[in-house]
C-alpha cells in the first residue's frame, strides 16, 4: 500500500499535500506531503481506495479506565473521600477509585461486586496539584500550562463531577506548584504557590473567583504552601533551606486587596539548616511539624502572638527519625503521628512527647513512601493507604501486612503489545532490571518478545510470563520489534539503524539472527510485516520509509513495487495511507504512534502534543476530519487497538499510566 522516496525538486504543495504526475512519466502518480520539514513522496495502490475521503469517523473514544498511579514528588496526590473513594490525578484526569473489599471472598453478599472508577475530565493539560476541601464535598485541581491551554485551577463537586468554579486563567503563566484549602473557614479560601522564579503566593476566594492577596516569596525552590490549620490569616511556605510563616492583612469589607507579610521572627532554625523541608502536618495542640531531607522531624510551637519557634524538647525525640528524607507526615485522629521516609513508616505518640510507637519497613520493590493517608478519617482502626515512588498504592496497617491495591509502572511507558485474540495487552517500561523499549506478541498468542536498552531480546511465555530465551542482537538499544504473521521470524530495529531478522528454532524455543540489513541512517522506530511474511516496511527517527524483501534479505529500491502490499498491521508513522494525519500537524509537531484497526476501517494516531485522534482508514486525503481526545501534555508514546477494535489503549505524558478507551458510537451521548 505504500512506499517512499525523497524528492529534491518536489511538486507544488498546497496545505502540505499534493499529487504529482509528470508529462514525461505517466506512471508517476505519487502523492507528496510535508513531514517534519521535509517533503516525502508516496505511491497509492493501483486500485484507488473506495472509502478514502476526509469525513469524520462514526466512532469516538470514551475514557473507561486508568491503569496505575503516579506519586507526584512535589505535591499531594492521594486523598480519601467520605464516599470511600480514593482520589488521585493521572495526566489530565482525576480518578475517583472505589475499591470493593472482600469481593472475591463473599461475592453474593457484596452489593457492588467490581471496583469502579469515576473520572473528572474537566482539564485540558496534566494536573500538577490537588486539594480536598475540608467539607469533603469538593476538590480543587490545578493544571499545567501547555502549548494550547493556560494553567488554571478548577474546583468541582466530588459527587456530581460538576465544575463549580475556574480560577486564575491567564494568571499562572509559569504553572502551579501547590494548592491548599483554608481549614479554619471550612475551605472558603485557596492558597496557591506558582512556579515563577520568585514563587508568587496568592490567596483566592474561590467561590467568587476573586484573588484576595498575593506576594513573592523566595528565589529558592519552594515545595508547597498551606494555611495554618487553626488560623486562616497565617500561611506557611516551605522548601529549599526554609520554612516561612506569613500573615494576611485583609478586611473583606474595606480592602479591595489584602497584603501578605512574612513573619521573620518565626521559622528560625537552630544549628544546621536542612537542605530541604519536605513535608508538613499539624498537631491537635496547634504545633506545626516539618519533615526534612536529613530525616529529622521538627516541632514548631506558637506563642500567644503566633510566633513559631522550635520546641527543642519535642524535636529532640524525632531527630534523625528516618534514614531518608521525610516525604510524608500525617496526624491521625487519635493523635498518632504517621511519618514516611525511604522504605520506612513510623508511628509516634504525640500525647506522650512523640514517643516512638511502631514501625514497618516496606519491601524494596514497592519504592519509597510518598504519601500516607488514613482509610477512614472518622475511625482509629489504623488502616492506611500508602502511595509510593514506584507507582503503587498499598493497603494495610502497621499491625498487618500491606498489600498492593493499585499497581503499575514507575517510569515512562514506550511500548504496548495487544494480545492477538483476547481483550488483554502487554506493556514494558524503563523501570525493570532490564529496561524494556519495545514489545511484540506473536499471532498465536503464545510468546511475547521484549527489546531492551542493552541490545537484548527477551522471549517470554505469554500465558505465565516465564522466560523462554534471551538473544544478544546488538550493542545498541532495541527500538522496535515485530513477530512475522506466521510466527517463524522476529524483525528487530536497533538504535544504530540496522534491521535484524531472527529465525525461530525448535518451535520458538530459540531464535538465531541473520546478517543485519543496512539502509536506515538513524534508529529504526516502526516495523510492519506483509500478510505473507515475505516483506517489511520500516521507518526511522528521520521519518524515512524503507521496503525490504525478507526472503532475499534485500532492500527494495523502487517503492512502487509494494504499493499493493497487504500489510498485516499498519503501525509505521509514514506511508500513503497515513498522509492525511500529517497534513493536520502543526510545524514542529510529529506523529509518534499510528495503529490501524484490525477491521481496517479506522486509524489511530498519537502525536507529540499529547493528542490522540481517530480517523477513517485509509487516510490519504488532505486535512481529513477526525475525532480527538487529549489526555497528555506531551508525547503520546503508544496507541493501539485491542484485538476486537472495541477498545484502545494509550500511554504518554510524564505519568507512567495507561488509559483504556472504549470505541463507541459518535452519535450516542456518553
Amino acid at each position: 500500500m505504500s512506499g517512499s522516496s525523497n524528492s529534491d525538486s518536489p511538486p507544488p504543495m498546497e496545505n502540505g499535500f499534493s499529487t504529482s504526475r509528470s508529462d514525461n512519466n505517466l506512471e508517476d502518480d505519487s502523492a507528496s506531503v510535508l513531514i517534519n520539514g521535509k517533503i516525502r513522496r508516496y505511491y497509492p495502490p493501483s486500485m484507488s481506495y473506495p472509502d478514502d475521503e476526509a469525513g469524520k469517523p462514526d466512532r469516538k473514544l470514551k475514557l473507561e479506565w486508568i491503569y496505575g498511579y503516579h506519586a507526584k514528588e512535589n505535591s499531594s496526590n492521594l486523598f480519601v473521600l467520605s464516599s470511600g473513594e480514593i482520589a488521585y490525578a493521572v495526566a489530565s484526569v482525576v480518578v475517583l477509585y472505589k475499591y470493593i473489599r472482600n469481593k472475591d471472598k463473599d461475592r453474593d453478599s457484596v452489593k457492588d461486586k467490581e471496583d469502579t472508577q469515576r473520572l473528572y475530565l474537566g482539564h485540558t493539560e496534566e494536573v500538577t496539584s490537588m486539594a480536598l476541601n475540608p467539607t469533603n464535598k469538593s476538590i480543587a485541581s490545578a493544571q499545567m500550562a501547555g502549548k494550547e491551554n493556560k494553567a488554571h485551577i478548577r474546583v468541582w463537586d466530588c459527587k456530581t463531577l460538576t465544575t463549580l468554579n475556574v480560577i486564575g486563567v491567564g494568571f499562572f503563566d509559569s504553572g502551579i506548584l501547590s494548592i491548599n484549602f483554608s481549614q479554619q473557614s471550612n475551605g472558603s479560601f485557596l492558597c496557591v504557590m506558582d512556579n515563577a522564579e520568585k514563587h508568587v503566593l496568592s490567596i483566592w476566594d474561590w467561590q467568587k473567583e476573586r484573588m484576595v492577596a498575593k506576594t513573592t516569596t523566595s528565589n529558592l525552590a519552594v515545595k508547597a504552601a498551606c494555611f495554618y490549620k487553626y488560623n486562616d490569616t497565617i500561611l506557611i511556605t516551605y522548601g529549599q533551606q526554609h520554612v516561612y510563616f506569613w500573615k494576611l492583612f485583609w478586611d473583606p469589607v474595606r480592602d479591595k486587596e489584602g497584603r501578605i507579610m512574612r513573619d521573620k521572627r518565626s521559622g528560625l532554625f537552630v544549628g544546621d539548616i536542612p537542605n530541604e523541608v519536605c513535608s508538613l502536618a499539624f498537631s491537635a495542640k496547634g504545633d506545626v511539624l516539618t519533615g526534612d531531607s536529613s530525616g529529622t522531624i521538627t516541632v514548631w510551637s506558637p506563642d500567644v502572638e503566633y510566633i513559631f519557634s522550635i520546641n527543642l524538647d519535642l524535636s529532640e525525640t524525632m531527630k534523625n527519625a528516618h534514614k531518608h528524607p521525610v516525604s510524608s507526615l500525617y496526624m491521625l485522629m487519635d493523635n498518632t503521628l504517621m511519618t514516611g521516609g525511604g522504605l520506612e513508616i513510623r508511628a509516634w505518640d504525640s500525647i506522650n512527647g512523640y514517643r516512638p510507637a511502631n514501625a514497618r519497613v516496606l519491601p524494596e520493590a514497592t519504592g519509597y513512601v510518598r504519601t500516607i493517608i488514613p482509610q477512614n478519617n472518622t475511625s482509629a482502626d489504623g488502616r492506611l493507604y500508602i502511595g509510593t515512588s514506584k507507582g503503587y498504592v498499598l493497603d494495610g496497617s502497621l499491625q498487618d501486612k500491606f498489600r498492593f491495591l493499585i499497581q503499575g509502572h514507575s517510569e515512562e511507558i514506550w511500548a504496548i503489545a495487544p494480545h492477538p485474540n483476547e481483550s488483554a495487552f502487554f506493556t514494558t517500561s524503563f523501570d525493570k532490571m532490564k529496561p524494556g523499549c519495545c514489545l511484540s506478541a506473536d499471532l498465536k498468542g503464545r510468546q511475547v518478545a521484549a527489546g531492551t536498552q542493552t541490545g537484548n531480546i527477551e522471549i517470554l511465555n505469554a500465558h505465565n510470563g516465564m522466560h523462554v530465551a534471551s538473544i544478544d542482537v546488538s550493542k545498541y538499544r532495541i527500538d522496535c520489534i515485530s513477530f512475522s504473521p506466521d510466527s517463524t521470524m522476529i524483525a528487530v530495529g536497533s538504535h544504530d539503524g540496522l534491521l535484524h531478522i531472527l529465525d525461530a528454532q525448535d518451535g520458538g524455543q530459540g531464535y538465531s539472527p541473520s546478517r543485519p540489513l543496512k539502509g536506515h541512517p538513524t534508529f529504526v522506530t516502526h516495523i510492519d510485516w506483509s500478510g505473507d511474511s515475505k516483506y517489511i516496511q520500516s521507518t526511522d527517527g528521520q521519518y524515512n520509509m524503507i521496503n525490504w524483501d525478507i526472503e532475499k534479505k534485500l532492500r527494495i529500491s523502487d517503492p512502487r513495487v509494494l504499493r499493493d502490499a497487504d500489510w498485516h498491521i499498519y503501525s509505521c508513522t509514514t506511508g500513503y495511507p497515513v498522509i492525511g494525519p500529517w497534513t493536520n500537524m502543526e510545524n514542529g509537531t510529529q506523529l509518534n504512534a499510528v495503529h490501524r484497526s484490525n477491521y481496517r476501517d479506522f486509524l489511530l494516531t498519537g502525536d507529540s502534543r499529547g493528542r490522540v485522534r481517530l480517523y477513517k482508514y485509509p487516510c490519504a486525503a488532505t486535512k481529513p476530519e477526525y475525532r480527538g481526545v487529549k489526555l497528555y501534555s506531551n508525547d503520546v508514546t503508544a496507541a493501539n487497538f485491542l484485538y476486537d477494535d472495541m477498545n484502545v489503549i494509550t500511554s504518554g505524558g510524564s505519568s507512567p499510566v495507561l488509559a483504556l478507551w472504549a470505541v463507541v458510537d459518535a452519535f450516542v451521548s456518553s
